[in-house]
């Protein structure tokens, strides 16, 4: 009778502790739940923005509008680019090459949601930064879809040297990739830091000081 207590009491202890971390768990997965969710918002929030602006062009502007916002420096246009960011490629006139830009876009939104996530929601930097790439790649397959180029309307020049015209959606892709660039150096760093000292074994020679 004693030995089955011990039995019992035993395995109520371990039912007690396996409720237990089934309610961490529980409780965790509702914390990042959240977290995951505003990450998307984000993205959501970043498309959005980026139509918006757009939409702004196209039922404001012409194709031949030069809007000098800072002379010198900042005008609003319209270019239509038929190739990928910063209009590279945009010289391009091709169906493979449009069909080929789209897919490899899809297959970029879809790795990036997958990262997005995978990722440690407490990492709010890493997490920021593909939600923006997220949001912005999203925008510009978007418009590929629906009018067969992206519409770039933000100008940045000294002189007569242009900058080659691109939108809010590469804007914020470009903030996310230096977003991420940036916490894989930190934490690059930070191992670093924290790797610790060898100290020398006991009864191992040590060199004399000078």
């Amino acid at each position: 009778m004693f030995y089955s207590r011990r039995v019992r009491r035993s395995g109520d202890c371990g039912i007690g502790i396996s409720r237990h971390a089934a309610a961490i768990s529980v409780q965790s997965f509702g914390w990042l739940m959240p977290m995951r969710r505003y990450y998307f918002m984000i993205a959501f929030a970043v498309f959005l923005m980026d139509q918006v602006t757009k939409w702004l062009v196209v039922t404001k502007f012409t194709p031949d509008t030069n809007v000098r916002v800072i002379p010198g420096l900042f005008s609003l246009v319209w270019v239509e680019n038929r190739g990928i960011a910063f209009g590279l490629l945009g010289g391009i006139s091709s169906g493979v090459l449009f069909k080929f830009i789209v897919v490899a876009s899809g297959m970029a939104l879809c790795l990036v949601s997958y990262l997005l996530w995978k990722n440690d929601p407490a990492a709010v930097r890493a997490a920021i930064g593909l939600a923006l790439i997220l949001g912005g790649a999203g925008g510009n397959l978007m418009d590929r879809i629906a009018r067969g180029r992206v519409l770039d309307f933000l100008d940045f020049y000294v002189g007569s040297y242009h900058w080659p015209a691109f939108n809010i959606a590469d804007s914020v892709i470009v903030i996310g990739g230096g977003l991420l660039l940036m916490d894989l150096f930190t934490g690059r760093l930070e191992g670093i830091e924290s790797e610790p000292v060898a100290s020398p074994k006991a009864g191992a020679p040590t060199e004399p000081r000078p």
